[in-house]
């Protein structure tokens, strides 16, 4: 446990709040949206429709 500790210590990079948050943002956000668009694809394909099939109007 205390190696743990010890390494992160010295591997740690101190960076701007701006510089973290949208660091963290697209490796969150990236996986996210891969994955939106290969089921949005899998589902158009599926019904044979050329639209967007998840926002449904009536």
């Amino acid at each position: 446990m205390p190696l743990f500790f010890i390494v992160s210590g010295i591997l740690f990079k101190p960076r701007s709040p701006w510089s973290y948050s949208m660091g963290r943002t697209r490796s969150l956000m990236l996986p996210y949206l891969v994955f939106f668009a290969v089921v949005l694809l899998f589902d158009n394909a599926r019904s044979g429709e050329r639209r967007c099939s998840i926002i449904e109007f009536g």
